[in-house]
């Protein structure tokens, strides 16, 4: 039997680039530093969300963890 593995929903604090993946994504190709630096914020689902700190909008399945935020120390997650 297949294992399904749920998909990840990560976010760069330094770029803010929002990537869905089932692990943890390259860090090579971040414009704003050398590297992205990738912060798991949530497992990816239904419910839009959009940080009133850096504008990144995600989809996941509950309130995203704060933390990674461009615009400031923590994302600010307002649902939409």
């Amino acid at each position: 039997m297949y294992k399904v593995k749920n998909l990840s929903v990560y976010c760069c604090s330094a770029c803010s680039e929002v990537q869905v993946k089932t692990t943890t994504p390259k860090i090579r190709g971040c414009k704003r530093a050398s590297f992205h630096n990738w912060m798991l914020i949530g497992e990816k689902g239904l419910n839009k969300y959009v940080c009133d700190g850096c504008g990144v909008k995600v989809n996941t399945m509950e309130v995203p963890l704060q933390n990674g935020c461009l615009g400031g120390k923590n994302h600010n997650w307002t649902k939409v």
